[in-house]
């Protein structure tokens, strides 16, 4: 009976104790082991994917390419000599014999040297964006009798202009205005226009200097455009070299129309050697009262910022001047390249663009550049 007992109370115990056991396992919640190994594998290969995907700026060396940009790849100013980085571009016009622009060029119809040294161009654009447009007016007493048609035929080329252009208003004579900044408020400029009076001497280089230096902080394609009979009398500011090479840093287009002095001289003799014959006759010079004053400055500008220039010799010529210069606006392309020496060794750089079929036509554009202080 004792061993019967005894053998009764080990089962039970030996029950109980395997009734734990299960209770305790059914509760337990596993973790997987993690696998040490495979995970550090993975999330190295990783890393070492995004290092060599993404390199660093400072291992980044930029590789020239042909893209066709529009307006958010010129944000700085496009249409217009602009140093990013290493990228240089350059507002280039291209016309035909008969003056009449070129459109469709793609990249390789171009060629550009650098200081006689052949580059690879990386962007060419020729998007339709929004221009800046500094309007620098002569108003000295030498210009009263041509200052009626000259305000008009300003006010005929504002209307010209697109909607979303913007144009800013200088004035000078014996002092330099600024008649209104950079706006398309059609009216405003319309008004500073009409509001200028003839008198006073002539601070022909401080205007220019003033407007160039304004422009150069302007964003996208910019154009300057100096209304004058070429004569400085009184600039205190700035020398002739001072206001070229401020026009070569802005950045933009420069077009000059040249009105007779109003000294009841009548010459003949084209100034510069006659009309223009880039991109077309330009309006010519014409007889009518007054000269046009025998001024080298007018001639240097032109040359070395590669602009254009015309004569006004009376009010039947300048509509199709404004005409010209506002079309004009609307065909430029912009031509890039990282330069083989870089930007930080500095120095003038002298630009010579070609066209790799020259039966296309003729070339406008600045002839060099000089990268700013920042940049160098």
């Amino acid at each position: 009976m004792r061993r019967y007992t005894a053998f009764l109370l080990v089962c039970l115990l030996f029950f109980i104790g395997l009734t734990d056991i299960g209770s305790a396992q059914s509760g337990r919640i596993r973790k997987p082991a993690p696998n040490t190994s495979t995970s550090n594998g993975s999330s190295t290969n990783n890393t070492s994917a995004e290092n060599n995907s993404n390199p660093t700026n400072s291992d980044k060396t930029p590789q020239p390419k042909v893209v066709k940009a529009d307006a958010s790849d010129l944000s700085e100013d496009d249409a217009t000599l602009k140093i990013d980085a290493t990228l240089v571009t350059i507002p280039a016009i291209v016309s035909d014999r008969n003056g009449r622009y070129v459109p469709f060029l793609k990249a390789e119809d171009f060629k550009i040297f650098e200081d006689g040294i052949l580059q690879e161009v990386s962007l060419l654009s020729s998007e339709k964006v929004p221009f800046k447009v500094a309007l620098i007016m002569d108003t000295s007493g030498s210009i009263a009798d041509s200052l009626e048609g000259i305000q008009q035929s300003a006010i005929n080329f504002v209307r010209e202009l697109r909607e979303n252009d913007e144009v800013m208003v200088v004035e000078f004579n014996s002092k330099v205005e600024l008649r209104n900044d950079f706006t398309s408020d059609r009216e405003k400029i319309r008004h500073s226009i009409r509001t200028t009076r003839a008198g006073g001497g002539t601070r022909l280089y401080d205007a220019i200097y003033l407007a160039a230096k304004r422009l150069k902080t302007q964003e996208g394609r910019k154009a300057i455009i100096l209304l004058t009979d070429g004569e400085d009398t009184e600039s205190r500011d700035a020398s002739e070299r001072d206001a070229i090479e401020a026009v070569l840093e802005s950045g933009g287009l420069n077009y000059v129309i040249q009105f007779p002095a109003s000294d009841g001289y009548t010459s003949n003799r084209p100034t510069f050697g006659g009309p223009p014959t880039f991109p077309g006759a330009g309006g010519g010079r014409t007889n009518g009262p007054g000269r046009y004053p025998d001024t080298a400055f007018l001639l240097d500008l032109v040359r070395e910022t590669g602009g254009d220039k015309y004569y006004a010799g009376g009010r039947n010529g300048l509509p199709d001047i404004w005409h010209r210069i506002a079309e004009e606006l609307r065909y430029v392309y912009i031509v890039g390249y990282y330069p083989s020496n870089p930007i930080e060794n500095g120095g003038y750089r002298k630009i010579n663009i070609q066209l790799k079929d020259q039966n296309i036509g003729a070339l406008r554009y600045k002839k060099g550049y000089k990268p700013s202080k920042s940049n160098s």
